[in-house]
């Protein structure tokens, strides 16, 4: 029991490999077939509990756990300080602003952290670079992280499906502001993590600087791939208000 504790939560034996390249590895696959199984298992229960409101305070409950072992675990695990070991990128973003949503749900708390939840939740599960490499195979961490990403997902869809909220394009704006102040937040907590040398990243959501893992795909100087990168969000998250509104159309025309 202790080599094991001690291999997931504390990642005894780990050497960072460079070289390395997770994407759709054995090890990555398995992790999407563990994101699989989370989106059954919320939707069965999701589906089963008859009063949805109770269902969103869970997952913030959850989501609220599991971000709190988060830190916990990089504070046992760096030297780093709470205000470090608090992660800033666009999705942790999105989870402190799903469990608000989740306890308060309010219209525009959802409509806040959708583009975070439909679009970057997979984009960071899919393309791996931001943390399997980093950890133990199958360790705390990554298993939290893509558990925690799923979950956003999921929930932004269960909360349209249950209309907690709608898909308005007069409302587009709501979701475009959060990503843009995002942005912002990410670079402010890494230059006060640089300033104040807390140990946290100094870098969220690749706001000061390009990660070389951009080489293989974007070859502009800073800060214009950041600037692609939110373009690009924003193009998919308009793409995912496109297919919702859709079948919403398609539900009013059934009724």
């Amino acid at each position: 029991m202790k080599q094991f504790i001690d291999y997931f939560w504390f990642q005894e034996g780990f050497s960072y490999d460079p070289l390395e390249d997770p994407m759709f590895s054995i090890y990555h696959i398995i992790m999407l077939l563990l994101c699989i199984v989370v989106v059954i298992v919320f939707w069965i229960i999701g589906k089963k509990i008859k009063n949805k409101n109770t269902m969103l305070i869970a997952i913030a409950i959850i989501l609220f756990v599991l971000e709190a072992l988060r830190v916990i675990n990089i504070l046992e695990i760096t030297n780093t300080t709470l205000v470090g070991a608090i992660s800033f990128h666009l999705c942790a973003i999105g989870v402190y602003l799903m469990i608000i949503a989740c306890l308060f749900r309010k219209k525009w708390m959802f409509e806040a952290v959708f583009f975070h939840s439909l679009v970057g939740a997979p984009t960071a599960v899919i393309i791996p670079y931001g943390i399997l490499q980093y950890y133990n195979e199958y360790s705390f961490l990554p298993v939290q992280s893509y558990i925690t990403h799923t979950l956003l997902w999921i929930t932004i869809i269960y909360a349209w499906k249950y209309r907690f909220f709608n898909i308005s394009y007069k409302r587009i704006f709501i979701p475009l502001v959060s990503v843009f102040l995002s942005a912002v937040l990410a670079y402010v907590m890494s230059n006060i993590n640089l300033k104040y040398h807390t140990g946290g990243s100094v870098n969220f959501f690749w706001t000061r600087y390009k990660d070389p893992m951009f080489e293989k795909y974007l070859h502009l100087p800073h800060p214009y791939y950041i600037l692609v990168i939110i373009g690009l969000l924003f193009i998919g998250g308009l793409f995912g208000y496109h297919i919702l509104k859709q079948f919403e159309k398609r539900k009013i025309i059934r009724k």
